[in-house]
């Protein structure tokens, strides 16, 4: 077996690799579809493409939960309890969402979504085909994701990511091909409900072929285990419940309130600094399969001994970053917006602060989701989100738009304290019981 480092650069590598396939598709497909569609085309495509997005979210971390419950039964020789666990996450992400995708049509039915938002370049029957082809597309990619999670039980997280890659690849081939002959909305939909359809069969097929021992066909749903795992699933979704309704939120907020110049320099800062976050959130995402295994096995040491590497290298990385931030970024900024925001340096620092703070925490807060010990996160969640309005509405009298960095700076602190003890006190001796695994 490979060692650890090993094991984990190549998690780091395919995972970058992974994120930067993604960023390279988008910045070069909005050109391509700008070429070969009116304006007005693009923005409704752009449109349509988030609503399935939003009924995705039915299924409510099901796969993510049951990922982990997968990976930590086998590495447990707990062999028919992985196809259980499959078999009913399987049936369960399917049924709920094919259950939001029919809330959908019916309140389509009633108040017609096609006319609300304007949708000139599809029929209703167009528009709805595209909605439904779209559902079908991500449910396979989530599916085909779900069955790849057997990888990362064997130490091959980065086998998993290189399938997604190459399936990201063969629907951005796909689409030039159907743009270049002419194709609309429904085409690129249809192509890319088939890719994601043809990529879950072959993954099925080298699963089954990888894991001899995989079948659910003796295998009975359980309803009571959709209870069992109904809450810890959904509180998967949380973080980024909390971090949507604070980005939004703030944005909504700052254009009621003040100019339009100031909301852009928002957006535009924090799209940067999340995408530094991103980069570094890599690294931490790269250890998380590899805890995951040892908690497993037991190996509590080995996972703190992990952990406190981590937050070490994560550190140096966090504080090299804001560094160059501060003496390298105002003119690539300035550039990318083409010079029309004023640079504010105040709010840039204090915002860069509050940031820094959210990149120290990843190592703490992916510990406990890597382990499917997060459901105490929730509260802290909560409070670090209460505190950031209320100090946002009470500041902003007095502070302008110093109000959001400065609310954030103390929301980011509160969770980063709570979450560091949470996570300690995960791994007190006191707890580490059978009842803790």
């Amino acid at each position: 077996m490979l060692s650890l480092k090993k094991i984990i650069f190549k998690n780091f590598i395919s995972e970058s690799g992974k994120q930067g396939i993604t960023v390279i598709e988008h910045l070069l497909l909005v050109p391509l579809f700008l070429s070969f569609w009116e304006i007005n085309t693009y923005a409704e495509w752009i449109i349509i493409s988030v609503i399935p997005t939003y009924l995705l979210l039915g299924n409510l971390g099901i796969t993510t939960y049951g990922g982990n419950l997968i990976c930590i039964a086998y590495n447990q020789n707990k062999r028919n309890e992985v196809n259980f666990i499959f078999k009913n996450v399987f049936f369960f992400t399917c049924i709920l969402i094919l259950f939001f995708l029919i809330v959908f049509l019916f309140f389509d039915y009633l108040f017609n979504f096609r006319h609300i938002l304007k949708i000139s370049s599809l029929s209703q029957t167009g528009f709805l085909s595209v909605i439904i082809l779209l559902v079908l597309k991500l449910l396979f990619s989530t599916l085909t994701s779900f069955l790849l999670i057997l990888l990362r039980a064997i130490h091959k997280n980065h086998i998993l990511n290189l399938f997604m890659i190459l399936f990201s690849l063969s629907e951005f081939l796909l689409i030039i091909a159907i743009l270049l002959n002419g194709g609309k909305i429904l085409d690129v939909a249809l192509i890319g409900t088939l890719n994601y359809f043809v990529a879950f069969i072959f993954t099925y097929l080298f699963i089954k072929k990888r894991f001899r021992w995989f079948s659910t066909k003796k295998i009975k749903i359980s309803f009571l285990y959709l209870k069992k795992i109904f809450y810890p699933s959904a509180s998967f979704m949380i973080p980024n419940l909390s971090r949507s309704l604070i980005i939004q939120g703030t944005i909504i907020f700052i254009a009621t309130t003040l100019n339009n110049n100031l909301l852009v320099f928002y957006n535009s800062m924090r799209i940067v600094l999340n995408g530094i976050k991103q980069l570094i959130n890599t690294y931490s995402i790269s250890f998380c399969p590899e805890i995951m295994i040892f908690f497993a096995k037991k190996k509590i040491k080995k996972i703190v001994e992990m952990y406190k590497s981590l937050l070490k290298y994560n550190t140096i990385i966090s504080i090299t970053a804001v560094f160059i931030l501060i003496f390298f970024i105002k003119e690539p900024f300035l550039y990318w917006t083409k010079g029309v925001i004023k640079w504010e340096f105040n709010f840039f620092i204090i915002f860069l602060a509050a940031s820094c703070l959210e990149w120290l925490n990843l190592p703490t807060i992916n510990l406990p989701y890597a382990i499917n010990k997060h459901v105490g996160l929730n509260k802290i969640h909560f409070f670090s989100f209460v505190i950031y309005w209320i100090l946002l509405l009470s500041l902003f009298e007095t502070l302008d738009i110093y109000a959001v960095p400065n609310a954030l700076i103390f929301s980011m602190l509160y969770f980063l304290i709570h979450n560091f003890i949470y996570t300690k006190n995960l791994f007190n001796k006191r707890l580490v019981s059978k009842k803790f695994f």
